[in-house]
């Protein structure tokens, strides 16, 4: 029988190397006098790269194959709009669906970001090669800007290609129009950008985004580094929604997350955000200010 690996025994693993490279190099002054804070660096960057390198071929393959369907149903579902739409008698449709879309896109993108960085581990069968770039996320906000087009934008289009699918292989009926209309367009709204959020995600974390892609974070119709540079606070609890952040004050005013975190802990005794404790536990050490600073 295998044995199953938790994080807690991935970091202990991680702890013994640093532990042996000490060892193996008693006689260096400088290791020896090394503050906590240090240490604590030290220790942040073995996870660093030990979740980097969890990246793997078979990942790529996954994206790569992902990307492809997401975007062939995705203009699929747009030329089935395209068909029917006439601009004189729906734009009222297009103009209101577009905008219901856009909340809810940044909803699903907090519910989505909510689940990975409190529940599960790198380890979960199925989830955990997602979970890991959360992890590895709070560990190094910066490393997404440099991840390619493919690594960045793969996973937040995954749950959309069956979506788009559907929208791409079922006609929109005359009889009611009006209606699936709104459905369509509101759904390929909400997919889209929900599906390439984490583009928007990896813009806010830019020291210098383009030109155009500032006006929209300066108009506040995508995400901002200001608004989310709130999330990357030790014990990144809030401000999870990374579309155009619109949903986080809503939510914020019914303590949405919290209250559904004590429901599930009731019903399942499952503690929020264990296992990213356990990666991040150290950032304490070193100070907020070093992670403020690495987001702005």
């Amino acid at each position: 029988m295998s044995t199953i690996v938790n994080s807690e025994t991935i970091l202990n693993d991680l702890n013994e190397e640093i532990k042996n490279s000490k060892n193996n190099n008693n006689n260096n002054k400088d290791n020896n006098n090394k503050t906590i804070g240090e240490e604590a660096k030290e220790t942040l960057n073995k996870r660093k790269e030990f979740l980097a390198n969890g990246y793997t071929k078979q990942k790529r393959t996954l994206e790569i194959i992902t990307l492809t369907f997401n975007f062939l149903f995705l203009f699929g579902a747009i030329f089935q709009v395209y068909q029917v739409f006439n601009y004189k008698n729906h734009w009222w449709i297009l103009l209101f669906s577009a905008i219901f879309g856009l909340f809810v896109a940044d909803f699903i993108s907090g519910m989505l970001h909510w689940t990975f960085d409190t529940w599960g581990s790198i380890t979960t069968p199925f989830v955990g090669t997602f979970i890991r770039s959360f992890r590895e996320h709070h560990l190094d906000p910066k490393a997404m800007t440099k991840h390619d087009w493919i690594e960045a934008n793969a996973d937040s289009c995954f749950l959309a290609v069956p979506q788009l699918a559907y929208l791409t292989f079922v006609p929109i009926s005359q009889e009611s129009i009006t209606t699936q209309l709104f459905i369509y367009i509101f759904m390929i709204v909400t997919l889209s950008i929900t599906g390439f959020t984490n583009q928007i995600h990896k813009w806010a974390h830019m020291t210098h985004p383009p030109k155009w892609v500032q006006l929209l974070q300066d108009c506040r119709l995508i995400l901002d580094r200001k608004t989310h540079n709130k999330h990357h606070h030790p014990p990144y609890d809030r401000d999870y929604c990374i579309t155009n952040g619109w949903m986080n004050p809503i939510l914020a005013s019914i303590n949405y997350w919290r209250n559904v975190e004590w429901i599930i802990t009731k019903l399942t005794g499952a503690i929020p955000r264990a296992d990213d404790v356990q990666w991040t536990d150290k950032i304490y050490l070193i100070g907020n200010k070093t992670e403020i600073k690495e987001n702005n």
